[in-house]
């Protein structure tokens, strides 16, 4: 039975562990202390990797304020580690 539980709580944790890579990012864009709408935030992971990952992208809205997604992904935020921006 115990040995059950533990096998159990370990394949719950997984879908976890692959979350664990990402960090939400958000932010607001400005230009002479004013918002820019409409513009394109690119994080691109860079540094010595020898798997890609993705990047991370969104596009401002009217108050300049942005909120990035993974690409292909579906989920918000970026691959933690250094980016090119």
């Amino acid at each position: 039975m115990r040995t059950r539980f533990v096998l159990l709580v370990g394949l719950a944790l997984i879908p976890g562990c692959a979350r664990s890579k990402y960090a939400p990012v958000s932010g607001k864009v400005t230009m002479d202390g004013k918002p820019l709408a409409d513009v394109v935030v690119m994080f691109q992971p860079s540094g010595d990797t020898l798997e890609p990952v993705p990047g991370s992208t969104r596009r401002t809205n009217e108050n300049g304020e942005y909120t990035l997604t993974v690409v292909g992904e579906g989920i918000n935020g970026a691959v933690i580690g250094p980016h090119t921006v």
